[in-house]
């Protein structure tokens, strides 16, 4: 599920006038200090993160926090690697996958004829 982030700010100072404008994404220290590390992670879950943006605002950690404990609660943590096999009810049982038995040719593959004479 992809959460819908507002979007982040960005603070800019000209000649001693802060300008506040909506920015590209979420700055990775941003990202660090709400506990993110995984930018994949991140984008995947539908959060926009400018690379580029190297400074941190306290808003936008904020809307980081909350957009992150939503993003908790509406998914299912998954722990284990995946074994090939299905578990029901405690017993594995394997899985219904079927296997290419040993020396069988794969489609559109072709054999090279030999050239020994």
């Amino acid at each position: 599920m992809k959460a819908l982030a507002n979007q982040p700010i960005v603070k800019r100072t000209f000649r001693r006038v802060t300008a506040i404008r909506s920015g590209r994404g979420f700055s990775k220290t941003e990202l660090r200090e709400v506990g993110l590390s995984n930018i994949k992670f991140a984008r995947n879950q539908g959060i926009r993160i400018d690379v580029l943006r190297k400074t941190s605002h306290q808003e936008n950690i904020e809307q980081l926090r909350g957009l992150i404990s939503s993003l908790s609660r509406s998914t299912k943590s998954v722990s284990g690697k995946h074994t090939g096999k299905k578990r029901t009810e405690g017993k594995e049982v394997p899985s219904t996958k079927k296997k290419r038995r040993e020396g069988a040719k794969r489609r559109g593959s072709k054999e090279v004829p030999s050239t020994t004479k």
